[in-house]
């Protein structure tokens, strides 16, 4: 098998689905196993290895986890934390991280809204959406809810009550994907003590926002919020977009009459009207959602590829969710509980975790200064809840779907920061 042979499978792969992809190498690596040492040359076994270690990573968190997201990087979430400050508890810390393994070249895009939805636990309660916008890859503009903050990409701004931050960060997502990769292939765990954490190293661009709990909790509601952050892009005109109200600034790509302190009124009105109605009713096409982690990557399209994972990622309706989701998460918690060799030792059932997930929202107390416990409010425990950056929400996740002890044996390799924006500086 020559370079080329290899360069062509890799390209064939990166249009297959995540569990065809994976099947693939898998088989590829078995070959490997059973054939012995003449059946391919030194340099394609390494490919093949190396297309294990950093292809199917990508693809086993929430990084990269469905086709449309894969051919939108710039639109594509990673990964998304909400904890009070432990440094101030009147203060709630939102992030959110984008385009996994950025560099040092890497910006936002002009073109995408990047969305922050919270919201009481009252269904009835209205959603309050903070958008941020980047004219030109350079400056954001936040606003929603009664907030309005701009300025510069790798600055603090701090606005009122709001501090803001975006930029290049430190990946603080830990998680042994090539293993998780072949576990799923397989259906039989494939982790080793100690694990490899796949994003060791790695960038993303990251939003930071501490706002004051008394902005969130504004309408005089309770003080447990639920969070999830989108991405979305206004649809073509011919595709019954309005150029008029989809909160958008309809950026033409020159920016340099943008000042930052230039009469954004108008601008400022088309982002206020676009907080209070749903994506799909404001010419916008959302690209992709992330609440809780590894929701999309473990529980849809585990087992068969449906065609679900873009669907999932582009519903903005929230009352839709459970009809359209529940069943396959439902249908893969049951697989997954069966990993350790014992049934029916997960959190909950499956038919009664899939209700509770799928709700894909982080829910956090913004009352509550202790953060040590991810799905603290859930379980009922006197903590925020949310997740931290530090926390091992994988090795919670594996618990509560598959059995108490399962692991990635993976420990946080992360230098944070004590201070705003707490994401560690880029590598």
């Amino acid at each position: 098998m020559t370079l080329s042979d290899m360069l062509t499978i890799l390209r064939g792969i990166s249009k297959l689905s995540f569990n065809d992809g994976t099947r693939f190498l898998i088989h590829m690596q078995r070959k490997l196993q059973i054939h012995g040492e003449n059946s391919m040359s030194t340099a394609s076994r390494g490919l093949i290895i190396l297309l294990l270690a950093l292809v199917l990573p990508v693809h086993a968190a929430d990084h990269g986890d469905a086709p449309l997201v894969s051919i939108d990087p710039v639109a594509d979430l990673a990964d998304i934390y909400a904890f009070v400050n432990p440094n101030n508890p009147r203060e709630v810390i939102l992030a959110a991280t984008f385009l996994p393994f950025a560099t040092s070249s890497s910006q936002f895009s002009q073109a995408v809204l990047y969305r922050f939805h919270l919201q009481n636990t009252d269904p009835s309660s209205p959603e309050l959406i903070i958008t941020c916008r980047f004219p030109g890859g350079k400056k954001i503009h936040c606003s929603g809810g009664g907030i309005k903050v701009k300025g510069r990409v790798e600055q603090i701004i701090e606005s009122g009550a709001v501090r803001l931050y975006a930029g290049l960060r430190d990946d603080p997502f830990f998680f042994d994907g090539a293993a998780f990769a072949q576990t799923v292939a397989t259906l039989t765990p494939q982790f080793t003590d100690p694990g490899i954490n796949s994003f060791a190293g790695a960038n993303v661009l990251a939003i930071v926002m501490g706002i004051d709990a008394s902005v969130l909790l504004a309408s005089g509601e309770g003080s447990v919020l639920k969070y999830y952050v989108s991405t979305a892009r206004r649809r073509p005109v011919d595709d019954g977009g309005d150029d008029d109200d989809d909160g958008n600034d309809d950026d033409d790509g020159d920016d340099d009459a943008d000042d930052d302190d230039a009469d954004d009124d108008d601008d400022d009105r088309d982002f206020r009207r676009a907080s209070r109605a749903p994506a799909q009713l404001r010419g916008l096409r959302q690209i992709d959602r992330t609440g809780r982690p590894g929701i999309t990557t473990a529980l849809i399209d585990l087992l068969a590829s449906t065609g679900l994972k873009d669907r999932y990622n582009q519903s903005a309706d929230i009352s839709m969710w459970s009809g359209l989701f529940e069943k396959e998460i439902a249908g893969n918690l049951a697989a997954l509980d069966t990993l350790d060799g014992i049934t029916g030792n997960n959190l909950l059932p499956p038919m009664v975790l899939a209700s509770v997930l799928v709700d894909d929202r982080l829910i956090i107390d913004v009352r509550s200064p202790d953060c040590d416990a991810y799905l603290a409010v859930e379980l009922g425990l006197p903590q925020c809840g949310g997740r931290t950056l530090e926390r091992d929400v994988i090795d919670d996740t594996f618990g509560a779907v598959v059995g108490p002890g399962v692991s990635d044996f993976v420990d946080n390799d992360s230098a944070f920061l004590s201070t705003f924006p707490f994401l560690g500086e880029p590598n």
